[in-house]
Parts: C-alpha cells; structure tokens; sequence
C-alpha cells in the first residue's frame, strides 16, 4: 500500500496523464500538465507548509507562476489560515493599491483540504480607518458580536482569510504592506512529527484532487460551450440558502461576466460594453484551464484606467493572434479557444452588463472610431 506521500504524488501524476486525455492541442496540454503542477506546490504551501493558525504565514496563493480560478493579472492574492478561536491583528500601511480587500472564509474542513463553505465576512478600504501616514490596525476578535471601532467580530467557523489588493500598473504602484499576528503569540511551533506531517500531505491530497477536480469540468464545458459569446450574469457565488459561497474563494466585492472565444488566424473578435460606474474593471482573456494569459509577456490586460474608451464611456476590445493596429488590443496567446472574462469592482449596479462579441475575417476588418 502506498505511503501518504507516494499517494499526493500518484494523483500528481495521474492528473498529468489526465492532461493528455482532454484532446487539446499539444501547447495547451503542456500548460496543463504544468498546471497540475503548479496546483501540486500550491496543495503543498498551504496545507503542509502554512496549516498552523497559531502562527500564521501570509502565502501568495496566486501569482504569476500560480493562476487558477480565473485570477486577475493585476491583483495581489494573499492567503492565511484563521482560528474561530483566536484573536488576531490585522495592521499595516496603504500604498497605492487601487483596492485593499479582506475576506474571511470558513464553515468546512480547510484544516483537512477541503475548501470553504462559506465567506463569513468582508470588509475593504472603505472600512478601515488610515492615520496621515496610511497606517492601519484592526483586531478580529472572536469574543465580540458587534463591531466597536477597529474592533471586528472574528466570526464563529472561520478558517481562512484572502487578502486581495488590485492594481493598474502594478509596476509603478506600490502594494499595501499587511500583516497578521495572534493578538496573544503562541510561542515556538511543536516540535514536527511523522504523524503531524502525514495528516497535512492527506490534506495536500485532498485539496489537489478537488483543484484538478474543476479542471475536467471546466474544460469540459468551456470545449463544449458556444464560442464568442458572453454567458447570461447569474447570481452564482451562492449556497442553497442564499448565503455567499466560499467555493474557489470568491470576494463579494465582485460583479463577474464569463465568456469563451474561439479566434482563428485570420480573424479577428471584437467585444464591446460599457461598463457601470465602479471602483475598477478589467478585461481579460486566458485559456480553457481558467488560467489568465501572462500579462508580463505584453500578451495585454485592460482595466478601466489603461484602456482607450469611447465618449459615452464604451470600449471595445479587439482579440485575434497578431495586433492589426488598434485599440486595446489582446494577443490569442496561441489559445485558438479559450476563456474571456471581465469584472466590476465595487459597482454601482447590482448585476453587469453582459458584452457582445462579433467575428470578423481580418481581410474585411475596420477598426472603427478612433479611440475606440
């Protein structure tokens, strides 16, 4: 019978088997084989390395050599673990992210590698009072009911918190420096055991399988699903009891609209919107994995403060394998097929507005406005 540790790596390998069953073109096959593993380390950071919310790290869980769940380029993704039982201290100072967001999760097995259930709480910039030099702290304390000044209730389940700040130009912005601490330290960790240990890769199992799980329905749906076309917005994020959903981490500050592309060589998809009032929006293309392409590549990414807009505020988006010398353009990134997305932060409108796609061949393509 395998060791816990030959079973984490037989799925590994399993799901790079796997890879090769989904009938994608060869390049797509090895970004998934990668995938399986880049979600093999992530299974490993946060379920062996990063488990002990007595004395919790702040992991980057998403980055640019780790995307999944449809990440946004331009967004920080930082991961911890939470005790219901335990008070903690949440301080640092602002920066210049466009957005600094907190979300806390809980209500499942996270300690054993299954995601959350639900997100228990949130709160955002807004809500968090600066001094003249941006600094901030607030406690999430799980003896409180109400919220006293920067004294927040810790709800009852909790098990994780994500940190999220968004960006325009990640390169020139500098990120809010945060960091978490129990209010009363715990002192040195125990000391390691094999048992300890082998409950964690059990865990790091269990997360993977659910991860690579979404992958062969995901991919599934995306080869399946009409191409160039956006999906109706549905109320999704939510549990059979209307309550928000912590499955793959999402943040209640979001409006999303999915879409799937499909592009040949010689053509060209054009999608238009015009996006609501909203702290920040982005647009975005990646592939059938729900990986977004890299942005550090110049393969583009469009937010509402680089993007070239029209008079009445509308954009226009233009997708196909080469730049024909326009606006806003996206490179296919050599995904025939793949996925779009577009997001809505902080909106003024309760649901968003859905973008139309049209092909054309590029023979016949013309831009259009200027500007636009």
């Amino acid at each position: 019978m395998p060791t816990v540790f030959e079973h984490f790596w037989n799925r590994v390998n399993a799901a790079t088997q796997r890879a090769d069953e989904y009938g994608l073109p060869a390049n797509i096959a090895a970004e998934a084989k990668r995938y399986a593993l880049q979600l093999a380390k992530l299974a490993l950071d946060l379920h062996v390395d990063n488990q002990d919310p007595a004395r919790p790290l702040i992991t980057e869980m998403i980055g640019p050599t780790m995307k999944w769940g449809w990440d946004n380029p331009y967004t920080t993704y930082h991961y911890a673990p939470l005790d219901d039982h335990i008070a903690y201290q949440f301080f640092g100072s602002r920066n210049d992210s466009i957005y600094l967001g907190v979300t806390i999760y809980g209500e499942g097995n996270e300690r054993g590698g299954e995601m959350p259930k639900l997100v228990l709480g949130s709160f955002n910039d807004n809500d968090i009072t600066f001094d003249s030099h941006g600094r901030f702290n607030i406690t999430l304390d799980p003896s409180v009911a109400t919220r006293t000044g920067d004294v927040l209730p810790l709800p009852t389940g909790a098990s994780s918190i994500i940190i999220r700040q968004y960006f325009s130009h990640p390169l020139s912005q500098t990120a809010s420096m945060v960091r978490l601490e129990p209010v009363t330290p715990s002192g040195p960790p125990p000391l390691l055991t094999d048992e300890a240990l082998s409950e964690r890769v059990v865990a790091a199992t269990r997360f993977f399988d659910a991860m690579w799980g979404m992958s062969d329905v995901v991919v599934g749906r995306i080869t399946q699903a009409p191409a160039n076309v956006f999906h109706p917005p549905l109320p999704g994020g939510l549990d059979p009891q209307g309550r928000p959903s912590g499955h793959m981490y999402p943040t209640v500050d979001n409006l999303y609209v999915f879409g799937n592309y499909e592009v040949q060589d010689d053509e060209i998809l054009v999608v238009e919107v015009t996006p609501p009032p909203c702290r920040y929006w982005s647009f975005y293309l990646g592939s059938v994995l729900q990986q977004s392409h890299p942005y550090g590549s110049g393969y583009g990414l469009y937010t509402r403060d680089n993007a070239a807009t029209g008079p009445d505020g509308s954009v226009r988006f233009h997708i196909s394998a080469n730049n024909p010398g326009v606006d806003n353009w996206l490179s296919t990134a050599g995904h025939v097929r793949g996925m779009m997305a577009m997001r809505f932060l902080l909106a003024e409108v309760d649901t968003p507005p859905v973008p139309t796609c049209r092909v054309e061949k590029l023979r016949n393509f013309k831009s259009g406005a200027e500007g636009n």
